[in-house]
């Protein structure tokens, strides 16, 4: 029985690419396409299911997410857990790692990921590629 559960942990390590901190845990693990902001205003039509990559939680980008519902989570190679983005991310209830250091260089937008958020806020965050 414990090698049926060291082969299914070790199955959902395989497809890790990478680790931040949770600085909104809200829904928990949520699924979506990568779309990477970098300031362009051509942003995909509301019902659409995306996952919004950054370089840096700034603060302009709280008004992205709050004015289009078409995204389900966030990822930021920099932030905190006390930053503009992460409150207003917590306050609509939106998962969100930072500090992953690398997701612009791991990450292609179009990629299908899944963010587990479920941690406690400043625990570790993890996003893996489907």
């Amino acid at each position: 029985m414990s090698f049926i559960i060291i082969l299914l942990m070790k199955t959902k390590k395989d497809n890790l690419i990478l680790e931040g901190v949770v600085a909104s845990s809200s829904q928990g693990n949520v699924q979506g396409e990568v779309f990477f902001y970098n300031g362009r205003k051509e942003l995909p039509q509301n019902g659409g299911n995306y996952i919004l990559v950054t370089k840096y939680a700034l603060p302009e980008i709280a008004d992205v997410i709050l004015g289009n519902d078409c995204f389900s989570g966030l990822i930021s190679d920099n932030g905190g857990v006390l930053s503009h983005l992460a409150v207003v991310s917590r306050e609509v209830s939106m998962p969100f790692i930072t500090a992953t250091n690398r997701a612009l260089d791991v990450l292609n937008e179009g990629d299908v990921v899944k963010m587990d958020a479920s941690s406690y806020l400043g625990g570790k965050g993890a996003i893996y590629k489907k």
